[in-house]
């Protein structure tokens, strides 16, 4: 059976129109769908800023902090440094020690001599001091290395048993200034007087405020 030229043309077209269809069905199914393009943009950065699992424990597990030492400063000094560092306080200072007496001293606290001091009609501490006189006057006598005996006098104005207590008050007063200033006490002598051996007489007002006082005297070891 022979064609004719028409249906020569229209079988040749049906050809080409299959061929082209088949073509343009493979190339949309070797293309990604927009939705799997907005997936994928979605997705990577999530998947790149998702942590390891060591680096999510690092995370969380909290920071440390720098290691002390022996102090629990943390400034390399040791516990036994800053020990080392501290000033030593007034109860670790060596006491005092009296320098040897001179003769000229021995001369002068052989005898009794009147603590440079002032005191009152009743009175057991004076109400004005000279330090520095003080200060010298004990500093000589702590150079004794006899016994230091410590007397308390009164005035006659006052009762016996009154007068014994007020004098040993102002013994005890410039015993404690001598020991301020180096005396030895387990050398001390201290005792209220009394009234008993007045050096001023009579009853005026000089007299008895020359009375009133406290002598200070060494008694070399022989």
């Amino acid at each position: 059976m022979s064609m004719s030229r028409g249906d020569l043309v229209i079988g040749g077209l049906i050809v080409v129109l299959g061929v082209g269809f088949l073509i343009s069905r493979l190339g949309s199914d070797a293309k990604p769908s927009a939705g799997n393009e907005s997936h994928a943009a979605t997705t990577a950065p999530a998947a790149q800023e998702a942590a390891t699992p060591s680096q999510a424990a690092e995370a969380s597990a909290p920071a440390q902090s720098p290691p002390q030492n022996g102090d629990g400063d943390g400034d390399g000094d040791t516990a036994a440094t800053v020990a080392d560092d501290d000033t030593p306080t007034a109860a670790h200072e060596a006491p005092q020690v009296s320098a040897p007496a001179s003769a000229e001293d021995l001369a002068f606290i052989s005898q009794a001599r009147i603590f440079p001091v002032r005191f009152g009609v009743g009175e057991a501490t004076p109400r004005n001091m000279e330090a520095d006189r003080i200060a010298a006057f004990a500093k000589r006598f702590a150079r004794c290395q006899g016994a230091l005996e410590v007397f308390g006098y009164t005035d006659n104005s006052g009762a016996p048993r009154e007068n014994e207590r007020i004098s040993e008050d102002r013994a005890r007063f410039a015993q404690a200034l001598l020991l301020q200033h180096g005396a030895d006490n387990q050398r001390m002598v201290v005792k209220g007087m009394g009234s008993l051996a007045p050096v001023a007489e009579g009853n005026t007002s000089t007299a008895r405020a020359q009375n009133r006082r406290v002598t200070v005297r060494c008694v070399r070891e022989e």
